[in-house]
This record gives C-alpha cells, structure tokens and sequence, in this order.
C-alpha cells in the first residue's frame, strides 16, 4: 500500500532541518476506538492549522533577522498545506477528465535572491540564516521515529528562540502538530477490514485492465507521475472511480480511518493539549517581538 499520501510538517523549521531516521511513527501501539468521532478530522486540522500559524510567524522573524544582517529576505509564498490531502473518494464525474493536478510548490524567493549573490556573499547569507551546520541541535521525537535537528545559531536558531525560549525547542512539538494523524492512518492500512476494502477495489480495476494497483492513491500517483491528462491516466481515473463506486469504497475507508484518528486523538490528548498550549505561546511570544 505504498500509495498512501501522509502530510507532513509545514514549519520552516521542518525545512530547514536536518531529520535522521525519523520515517512515519510506528502505528503498532495505534488502537481505534469502538466508534468514530464526529469531527475528529477537523480537530487535527485545527492543530495543523496551528503549526502552520506558528510557521508563518517564524518565517517573519527569520526576515526581520536577515535584514539587520543586510539581506533582503522574504516570506515564502507557499500555499497553506492540506492536512488530508484528496487522493481517492472522486466520483466519475469528477475525473471525466482525469485526476485534478496536484499544485506544484512554487520557487522559493529567497533560494533565487541567495544564487544570485556572489560566492563570498551567499557563504555570508547561509551564515546568517542557518548558523553553523555542524552544531546542530537535535530533539529525540516522542513517537521513538528518530531525532530531528534544528540550527543551534544563526537566524532560525534565533526565531525559534524567541518563540519556544531556546534553538530546537520547538522542533519536536511542531512535527508532533504538523504529523499529527500519520501514526493512525498507517494503523489503520494494517486493518483488516482495509485490507479486504483495498483488495475489492485492486481485483475490479484488474478486471478493468489494470494491474499492479493495490488501492486508489496507487491510481491518484501514477496518474500524476505520467501526466493526469494522457489518455491511459485518464482511463486510469475513470475506472478508478467506478470501481470506488462499485465496492463502496470512500465511505467504508472514511470510516475506518476516523476510527483509529479518534483512538490516537483520545489516546494523546495529554500530550495534544500541551502541544497545542506550546504552539498558542510561542504565537504571542512572536507577536510580540514583532509589534
């Protein structure tokens, strides 16, 4: 099911960091609940959400930084990040014309703006946007995935400072925020009854002429790498759908999922609740070194 599309960390820090061995959290400890909750997607949204408020205000204090080092620095102007990115649960009539292209992120401002200085100048830019790269500090994440290092100096190192009160303070609490749902949907891909769901669909779209394809966000990925416009992704889309359609596909998987979101959410909610009172005071910490 190596089709499966997880959001990720949408902080500068997740950017401009150096993460080792930290995959997707281990899901063997994830255990759904009996009953989904209503809106349980909505309340990681909403922690998502949060990071990505966090992220906007680390990217301004990264400017203000740069610019007392004499660089003119800028906000990336990057779409906000869809925490449940839309792969599968299209209806026929939605991909007449093939899956919908996936947005492509664009040009960083900045990464233009830095290959144009000169050698001696864009060492000095690096210098005082990431610090020293050999002293990197590191934060173990609370899911035992791996370490995720962040800027010990420079001015990263100094916007998370003024935001979490020291580098890398903030590092594990904005991949837990930006992460939060990965650990439950790759539990629930181990579900038996995902398991059967996938294997409905993967033998309607053999029948269909097919093979290989082991769930929809199979289909969503090879459209996209071939082109969602050429006829065979087109094909690929429309039976995909039909076969959705025909197993009941969307609805089941939705609920499946919303099962062990809500075990992890309830599981968590300690450790969410701090996360979530982190990201609000490094919010107001930033507002006000910015005012």
């Amino acid at each position: 099911m190596s089709g499966r599309v997880f959001f990720a960390v949408a902080a500068l820090i997740a950017v401009t960091a150096c993460t080792t061995d930290a995959e997707a959290p281990a899901s063997s400890a994830i255990q759904p609940a009996a009953e989904a909750r209503p809106g349980v997607r909505a309340e990681i949204e909403a922690v998502h959400a949060l990071s990505q408020t966090v992220g906007d205000f680390e990217s301004r204090l990264v400017v203000e930084c740069m610019r007392e080092h004499g660089f003119a620095h800028a906000v990336p102007n990057v779409p906000p990040a869809v925490t449940f990115p839309k792969t599968h649960g299209f209806s026929p009539a939605e991909v007449s014309g093939g899956f919908p292209k996936e947005s492509s992120v664009p040009p960083d401002p900045n990464a233009v703006y830095a290959k144009a200085l000169s050698p001696s100048e864009r060492k000095r830019y690096n210098n005082a946007l990431f610090g020293d790269r050999d002293e990197l500090v590191t934060h173990t994440l609370n899911d035992g995935s791996g370490e995720i290092g962040s800027p010990s100096s420079g001015c990263i190192a100094e916007a998370e400072a003024t935001m979490f009160g020291e580098p890398g303070a903030g590092a594990g609490v904005m991949y837990l925020a930006g992460n939060l749902a990965n650990s439950a949907l790759l539990a629930a891909q181990e579900d038996k009854d995902m398991v059967a769901l996938d294997a409905s669909w993967s033998e309607c779209m053999t029948s269909a002429g097919h093979e290989g394809l082991d769930e929809p966000d199979a289909a969503f990925g090879q459209a996209q790498q071939a082109g969602v416009r050429v006829p065979a992704s087109v094909r690929v889309a429309k039976d995909s759908a039909t076969c959705e359609v025909k197993v009941d596909y969307a609805s089941r998987r939705l609920a499946i999922e919303d099962r062990y979101l809500t075990g992890m959410m309830d599981a968590r909610e300690g450790e969410i609740v701090g996360v979530r009172d982190s990201l609000d005071q490094a919010i107001g910490r930033a507002e006000a070194a910015l005012a």
